[in-house]
C-alpha cells in the first residue's frame, strides 16, 4: 500500500514537472527546445536543451532530467535523471526542489533521508509550490520528531542548497542470484533503496 502510494505521489510530481516548461522565460533556444519537447520531437529537444542544461539553465536541467527519467530522446537512466533534477533544485527551481523531496523521501535512486526530504519540501513551500505544505505535513507525521523539525526550520533561514554535497546514489550490479525480478526484490528488501540503475 505504501509503495503504491509513493509511486502515485512520484507520478504526480513527474507530471507536474513535465508541465513546468510553460514558465520558461524568453530565451529563444529554451523556448524552441521546450516547444520541441511539447511536440514530442525528442531528438530536437535534446539537441537544444542539453547545451543549455550544461551551461546551467535550471529549466533545461529539469527537462533533461525528466527526459532521462522516461527515456525520451536519451536512454532511460534514473541516476542521470536525478543528477540533472538535483542541479535544477540547487538553483531553487520550484518543481525540482519538490521532486528532490520525493526522491529523498522514497529512497528512489538515492539513500532515503527524511531530513533532506523535509528540507527540499520546505524550500519548495517557500518558493510557492502548491503541494509542498501537504508534503511537509506528511513528512512531519511519518519520520521526524517535533524537535528535528524545529531545528531544520530554524536552519532553513540560511540553508543554501547550492553548497550541498551530491546525493548518495545507489548503483546496482548483478551480484545476486535468481531471476532479474528476484534480484531486484532482494536488493530493495536488503537496502530499502530503489536502485539508481539496473545493469
Amino acid at each position: 500500500m505504501i509503495v503504491a502510494l509513493r509511486s502515485f505521489i512520484l507520478s504526480i510530481l513527474l507530471v507536474c514537472a513535465a508541465g513546468s516548461w510553460a514558465k520558461a522565460g524568453d530565451d529563444t533556444e529554451l523556448v524552441k527546445g521546450l516547444s520541441a519537447l511539447g511536440l514530442q520531437d525528442y531528438p530536437t529537444a535534446v539537441r537544444l536543451l542539453l547545451p543549455l542544461a550544461i551551461e546551467g539553465n535550471a529549466e533545461a536541467q529539469l527537462q533533461i532530467g525528466m527526459m532521462y527519467a522516461h527515456g525520451r530522446g536519451v536512454p532511460k537512466d534514473r541516476c542521470l535523471s536525478i543528477a540533472w533534477i538535483d542541479k535544477a533544485a540547487r538553483q531553487s527551481h520550484l518543481i525540482a526542489a519538490m521532486m528532490m523531496s520525493g526522491f529523498y523521501e522514497m529512497g528512489t535512486g538515492i539513500r532515503e533521508n527524511p531530513e533532506m526530504a523535509y528540507r527540499w519540501a520546505f524550500l519548495a513551500h517557500k518558493l510557492g509550490h502548491p503541494r509542498a505544505k501537504g508534503e511537509l505535513e506528511f513528512l512531519a507525521e511519518t519520520g521526524l520528531t517535533p524537535e528535528q523539525i524545529t531545528a531544520i526550520e530554524k536552519d532553513m533561514a540560511t540553508w543554501d542548497p547550492a553548497k550541498l554535497p551530491p546525493p548518495e546514489f545507489f548503483f546496482f550490479g548483478m551480484e545476486y542470484t535468481g531471476t532479474r525480478n528476484e534480484r531486484y526484490a532482494t536488493l530493495v528488501k536488503r537496502t530499502g533503496i530503489i536502485p539508481c540503475r539496473w545493469d
